[in-house]
């Protein structure tokens, strides 16, 4: 082989990326309608208690490896419209034009004096927007109803720091009057909160019941629309029971569900379920300004635990298999082995004098390792236990934030 005389000066070739194709929506933790009572001077909800958080969403794909993102934002701005307001704003770069107007107050208050709108710019890392201004009611013929607000967002490409993409969206607030004197209530018939103990329940659905009475407390539940949503495991925000797949995997009544007063829903599919209970005139018609809640919640039982090896405690000169297993005791009697399979994983671990730590044998009903590997070099006793995990409700199988399918058919499983 002959000799290195130099490198020569590279030339550079360009990636040229495709620009992604993004969705940018803004959720709200409630809804964007409110009603004014016109009999009492109320608002339902009352923002200036409960303040309405609206919160940027970006989802983007590179169309060409079909990749799915969600980026992270560079900036976030939120304007309210104002149709008054003829200023010229055209300095700030996201502005969205004429009668938009930036909002800046970072605090609920200002001064003492509330803020109609505010984005915090600490332990707010989603960029959200709070509202506690309540909407002005809409009048017939009342031009520019409701209140507008714009977010205008910028994006940061994953495939390229470097590069940054503007998304803008609206969201319109809007108060329908309620005049009528005839105040409605929503009764379900359930407690406040269901507790659902999967190692003592005969059975994991629960049927709930929606009545809706008058003033003078008559039934007239017939004459609506019920439609209930759900919040699940926490989150703020609401979805429509029947895209719940505790909805989804429970067997609904003859002519009952969705739209009806008496829903079914399945525990084995949602830990915690903070059901809300509404109503409309007709299904297309705004919904109206009552409201119901009640809630299914998982009880995590106690259990003593007690791990054993089956086949002796001894470990000689002689290597051989040690298999442990986990005794569980709940409420004076011993978990079968079918309960312990369908509810309960263990975590399996030994720690041997040379270390302060715990060791991970592995994760199963019961495990196998060599005696060599639990024998000590300086103390005759070597700790094993088990952690013991109760397994939770089912939920769909995600692949990098995709729902895996088999067959088109949606994977779950209990995580």
């Amino acid at each position: 082989m002959g000799r290195r005389l130099n490198t020569s000066t590279p030339t550079v070739v360009q990636t040229m990326l495709p620009p992604l194709s993004d969705s940018f929506s803004i959720r709200e933790s409630d809804a964007l309608e409110q009603w004014f009572y016109v009999n009492t001077g109320e608002y339902s909800p009352d923002r200036a208690i409960t303040p309405l958080r609206l919160k940027p969403n970006i989802v983007a794909v590179d169309e060409i490896s079909q990749t799915k993102y969600t980026p992270s934002f560079s900036s976030v701005v939120w304007y309210y419209f104002d149709a008054a307001n003829t200023t010229d704003y055209s300095s700030d770069p996201m502005w969205p034009g004429l009668g938009w107007v930036r909002i800046t107050a970072v605090e609920p208050t200002t001064g003492g004096v509330p803020n109609d709108y505010y984005c915090p710019t600490t332990s707010n890392p989603t960029f959200d927007l709070f509202v506690q201004k309540n909407i002005q009611p809409i009048d017939v013929g009342m031009a520019n109803a409701g209140q507008s607000i714009c977010c205008v967002a910028r994006y940061i490409d994953p495939r390229d720091a470097g590069v940054t993409i503007e998304v803008r969206g609206n969201v319109l607030l809007v108060t329908h009057k309620y005049v009528s004197s005839n105040i409605l209530n929503i009764e379900i018939f359930a407690p406040t909160k269901t507790s659902f103990n999967v190692l003592d329940a005969a059975a994991s659905t629960y049927k709930f019941e929606a009545q809706v009475l008058n003033a003078s407390h008559e039934d007239v539940t017939a004459d609506y629309y019920i439609e209930w949503s759900g919040k699940v495991n926490g989150s703020t925000t609401e979805q429509s029971i029947d895209t719940l797949l505790c909805y989804k995997k429970a067997t609904q009544i003859d002519n009952k569900g969705q739209g009806t007063n008496i829903i079914t829903v399945d525990a084995m599919y949602v830990e915690h379920l903070d059901l809300v209970c509404r109503i409309r005139e007709t299904m297309s018609s705004p919904v109206l300004p009552f409201i119901a809640y009640a809630g299914l919640v998982w009880e995590y039982p106690k259990v003593d635990a007690t791990t054993i090896c089956k086949n002796g405690r001894v470990a000689d000169s002689v290597n051989r298999k040690m298999t442990f297993a986990t005794i569980v005791n709940y409420r004076g009697g011993v978990l079968s082995d079918a309960v312990k399979q369908a509810n309960i994983l263990f975590n399996y671990k030994y720690r041997i004098s040379s270390s302060s730590t715990y060791q991970n044998m592995g994760w199963g009903q019961e495990i196998s390792v060599e005696s060599n590997t639990l024998k000590q070099t300086s103390t005759y006793s070597t700790p094993v236990h088990s952690e013991v995990y109760m397994l939770g409700a089912y939920d769909y199988t995600t692949d990098d934030g995709e729902v895996v399918t088999d067959d088109n058919e949606e994977v779950y499983d209990r995580l």
